[in-house]
C-alpha cells in the first residue's frame, strides 16, 4: 500500500494541469466581514461570478499552459508566500472542474451521465421549481440608458427628503387609524378583492423593478435581463442586476438592492395620506390597495432576508458576508451537532462569537419563517381553490422543509459515526430519541377532555303567540308547575275586534245560506254562500284557537326558570318574545362533543367526570351516541364566536353556525341526582381513552383527510 500510495502522488506531479477556460474573466470584487480583498470568476457564457479569496488568487496567477503540478507548485513556492503541494492544487482544480471553468473533453461516458441526469425526474427538481423558476422577456439596457436623465431627479436629496417627510406623515395615519386600516383590509378578502390587489401589485412591482433597473444603470451596472418570476406558482416580476457584483463598493450594491424597497416604501406613503384625507370611493380604494399592498409585500416578502429578495443581498452587503444562506445553514448544522452529539469539531466558517450567533438565528429564522410561508399558500389553496392541489402542496414542503433535510442530516451523521464519542451530550441525545421514538410508537393509556354542557331533558320556552297586554300573572320565577297549569293570561284587543267582527259575518253568511234553500237558483246560489260560510268558519276557529292560546300553560312539570321579572300586568308583548323557560332540573343531562378522530374509542356505559368552569365536578356514564356527525351547532354557548371551545362559521344565508371539523354528540347522565349541575353550565368532559399509539393516530388521520378531502 505505501508503494501504491507513491506512486499515485508521482503520477499527480507529472501530470500537465488542465487549463482555464479562456473566456474566464479574473476581476476585483469587494472586501469579506475580515476585510480581506476578494475576486471573482465570471462565466460570460452562464453570467455567473464565482467569489475567490487571496490564495485561488495567487494559483491563478501563477498558472501557465503546459505547467505540470510538480512545477506549479515550484512556482507558487517561489513566487508567493503560500504553502500548497500537489494534493492542494489537485482539489483546486477538481473544484473549478465540478464549476465548469476548465477546458475540458468529455469523455462519452461523461457526456451520456449529465444528459441522463438532467433528463431523470427528480421529484425534488419538480418541488423546486413549484417554489421557484423565472422566465425572462427582454433587454431592457439601452432603454434605460436613454431614459435615465428623465428620471434621476426621483434620486435627488430634495426627493429623499420629500419620502421621509410623507412617510413620517403616512405612518402617523397609519397608526392613528390602524382598526379601520385593518378593518378595511378584510373586505377585500373576497374574489373581487383578490383580483384587485392582483393588478395593484402588478402595476407596483412594475414601479419597485424599474427602481431596481435605474439604479443600477446610474451606477454603471448593465441590466441585461427583465422578466416574470413564479414564487409558489405566483407571478413578480424582475430584473437581472447579476453585474452589480462587478461592484467592490458594497454601498453601491446597498443601494441598488433596495432602490424598489424605498420606492415601494415611498409609495406607499403618498397612498397612505391619500387613503386618510379623501372620502370613500374610487380614489380611496385604490389609494388603499396601494399602500396596503406596497407595506405587505415590503414586510413579508422584499424586505424580509429569510425569502432571499431584495432584503437578504442588503444583509449580505451590510454584513460583508457573501454566501450569507450557505454559511449560516453550515455553521448551524455544526452547532447543533455539537448540542446533540459534541464532537469538538472546529467551526467550519467563522470564530468569531457574535458573528457566529448572528449567522445561527438568522438561519434558524429563515426555517421557520420559509416553513410558514410556504404552508400558508399551502391551506390558503386547499381552502380557496382546490383541496387536491392544497394537499399536493403541503406535501411538497413537509418533504422540502422536514423530511429531506432529516434525511441528509441522518445520512451525513452516519458517514461521521467514527468521530463519535461517548459522553454526556450523545448519551443524552439517544436517550431522548429513544424515549421519544418509544412514546410516539408504542401503544400508552391516555385520557382526553371534551366540551361539554349540561341542559335538561324536558324543557319549554314560553313563546308569546301573539302581540297583546298582559291580563294577568298566575306564577312566580322558581315555582313548581305541572303540566296544564295556568301561568300566565294574554289579551289582544285587536284580536277581539277581529273575532267579534268574523262572528258576526259567519252570523250574516249562515243567513244569506238559509236564505238560499228558498230562492229559485237555489243550486246556484248555496254552492257559493256554502263555500263562503266554509272559508268564514275556517279562519273563525284559526282565530279562537290562536285567543285559547293567549291563556299560557306549562306543557311539562318543572320550575319555573329564567323568568322576566319585570312582567307588570298591562305591560305590551309581542310576538314570540320569550317570558321565561320550565325545566325539570330533576332530569338533566350532559352534551358532548367529540372529535371525529377520538369517537371510536368511546362507548355506552364508560364513566366520565364533568367538571364546570367554576371547578364543580360531577362524575357521570355516557347513555347515548349519537351516530351522526353534528354538522350545526345548537348550543351557541359553546362556539368560538360566544368565546367557547367549539370552532365555527356562521351562515350569513340561514345564520345557523356551522361548525369547523367533524364532532359527535355524547350524552352524559349524573351518577347521582344530588350532584346535578345547574342548566346551561359550560365545562369539559374527561374520559380515558384507553390504548393510543400516536404514530397509528397520525397515520390515521393522515389517510382520513386524503381520503375524504381529495374525493378519490
Amino acid at each position: 500500500m505505501p508503494v501504491a500510495t507513491e506512486d499515485k502522488k508521482d503520477a499527480i506531479k507529472k501530470a500537465v494541469i488542465p487549463n482555464l477556460r479562456t473566456d474566464i474573466q479574473l476581476i476585483p470584487g469587494p472586501k469579506d466581514e475580515k476585510g480581506q480583498p476578494m475576486f471573482q470568476l465570471y462565466d460570460p457564457i452562464r453570467r455567473k461570478y464565482f467569489l475567490i479569496g487571496w490564495e485561488e488568487k495567487q494559483i491563478l496567477n501563477q498558472i501557465r499552459p503546459g505547467m505540470t503540478y510538480e512545477e506549479l507548485v515550484q512556482a507558487i513556492h517561489n513566487n508567493t508566500t503560500l504553502n500548497i503541494n500537489e494534493e492542494g492544487l489537485k482539489s483546486f482544480f477538481v473544484q473549478a472542474s465540478a464549476l465548469k471553468l476548465l477546458e475540458e473533453k468529455q469523455s462519452a461516458q461523461a457526456v451520456l451521465k449529465e444528459y441522463e441526469s438532467k433528463n431523470t425526474f427528480s421529484i425534488t427538481q419538480v418541488f423546486t421549481q413549484y417554489l421557484f423558476f423565472k422566465l425572462p422577456l427582454f433587454n431592457p439596457d439601452s432603454f434605460l440608458q436613454r431614459t435615465l436623465p428623465y428620471v434621476s431627479f426621483l434620486a435627488s436629496r430634495g426627493a429623499f427628503g420629500c419620502y421621509g417627510v410623507v412617510g413620517i406623515i403616512g405612518l402617523f395615519f397609519l397608526l392613528t387609524r390602524f382598526d379601520q386600516f385593518v378593518h378595511t383590509l378584510t373586505f377585500f378578502f373576497n374574489a373581487k378583492g383578490f383580483f384587485a390587489y392582483a393588478l395593484t401589485l402588478f402595476a407596483v412591482k412594475i414601479i419597485h423593478e424599474m427602481s431596481h433597473a435605474y439604479t443600477a444603470a446610474a451606477l454603471g451596472v448593465r441590466v441585461p435581463t427583465m422578466g416574470v418570476a413564479f414564487l409558489v406558482l405566483w407571478p413578480v416580476l424582475y430584473t437581472d442586476v447579476t453585474d452589480s457584483w462587478r461592484l467592490t463598493d458594497r454601498t453601491k450594491r446597498i443601494w441598488i438592492s433596495s432602490a424598489g424597497i424605498i420606492a415601494e416604501m415611498a409609495l406607499a406613503g403618498f397612498a397612505m395620506c391619500l387613503w386618510s384625507l379623501t372620502a370613500p370611493g374610487i380614489l380611496n380604494s385604490a389609494c388603499f390597495l396601494v399602500a396596503s399592498s406596497s407595506l405587505i409585500n415590503t414586510i413579508f416578502v422584499n424586505a424580509n432576508p429569510a425569502m432571499r429578495y431584495d432584503g437578504y443581498y442588503i444583509l449580505i452587503d451590510f454584513w460583508g458576508i457573501d454566501h450569507l444562506q450557505q454559511k449560516a445553514f453550515s455553521i448551524t448544522r455544526w452547532q447543533v451537532r455539537e448540542w446533540l452529539f459534541g464532537f469538538g469539531m472546529p467551526c467550519p466558517e467563522t470564530s468569531d462569537a457574535t458573528q457566529k450567533s448572528s449567522l445561527i438565528l438568522f438561519a434558524f429564522y429563515t426555517i421557520v419563517y420559509r416553513l410558514v410561508v410556504y404552508t400558508t399558500v399551502a391551506v390558503f389553496v386547499y381552502y380557496k381553490f382546490t383541496k387536491v392541489l392544497g394537499i399536493l402542496l403541503f406535501c411538497a414542503e413537509i418533504y422540502l422543509f422536514i423530511a429531506k433535510p432529516v434525511y441528509e442530516e441522518i445520512v451525513a451523521l452516519w458517514k461521521l459515526k467514527a468521530q463519535m464519542k461517548i459522553n454526556f451530550r450523545s448519551l443524552s441525545t439517544l436517550f431522548a430519541a429513544s424515549f421519544a421514538v418509544l412514546f410516539f410508537v408504542i401503544p400508552l393509556p391516555h385520557t382526553a377532555d371534551f366540551a361539554a354542557i349540561s341542559f335538561p331533558e324536558t324543557e319549554q320556552t314560553l313563546f308569546v303567540p301573539t302581540s297583546g297586554t298582559i291580563d294577568h300573572i298566575y306564577v312566580k320565577k322558581g315555582e313548581w308547575l305541572n303540566q296544564g297549569e295556568t301561568i300566565v293570561s294574554l289579551k289582544s284587543r285587536e284580536m277581539s275586534t277581529e273575532l267579534k267582527s268574523l262572528e258576526e259575518e259567519t252570523s250574516a253568511l249562515r243567513q244569506e245560506l238559509n236564505s238560499a234553500y228558498l230562492g229559485e237558483n237555489k243550486h246556484l246560489l248555496i254552492k257559493e254562500k256554502q263555500q263562503q260560510y266554509d272559508t268564514a268558519m275556517q279562519r273563525l276557529a284559526k282565530l279562537r284557537e290562536i285567543q285559547g292560546h293567549l291563556v299560557m300553560k306549562a306543557d311539562v312539570s318543572g320550575y319555573l326558570y329564567d323568568w322576566d321579572n319585570s312582567l307588570r300586568l298591562g305591560q305590551s308583548v309581542s310576538k314570540d318574545a320569550i317570558l321565561g323557560k320550565i325545566a325539570d332540573f330533576k332530569n338533566v343531562t350532559i352534551a358532548v362533543f367529540i372529535p371525529e378522530t377520538d369517537i371510536s374509542f368511546v362507548s355506552i356505559g364508560k364513566e366520565v367526570s364533568f367538571t364546570t368552569h367554576d371547578f364543580s365536578k360531577i362524575q357521570g356514564n355516557i347513555i347515548k351516541i349519537l351516530p351522526m356527525r353534528e354538522a350545526k351547532l345548537s348550543f351557541l354557548q359553546l362556539s368560538s364566536l360566544a368565546h367557547g371551545d367549539l370552532p365555527v362559521v356562521k351562515d350569513p344565508k340561514t345564520g345557523e353556525y356551522n361548525l369547523i371539523g367533524s364532532y359527535y354528540i355524547v350524552y352524559v347522565a349524573p351518577a347521582n341526582s344530588a350532584d346535578l349541575p345547574w342548566l346551561g353550565k359550560l365545562g369539559r368532559v374527561e374520559m380515558s381513552l384507553g390504548y393510543r399509539s400516536y404514530l397509528y393516530l397520525l397515520l390515521e388521520n393522515v389517510y382520513k383527510t386524503l381520503w375524504r378531502e381529495s374525493n378519490l
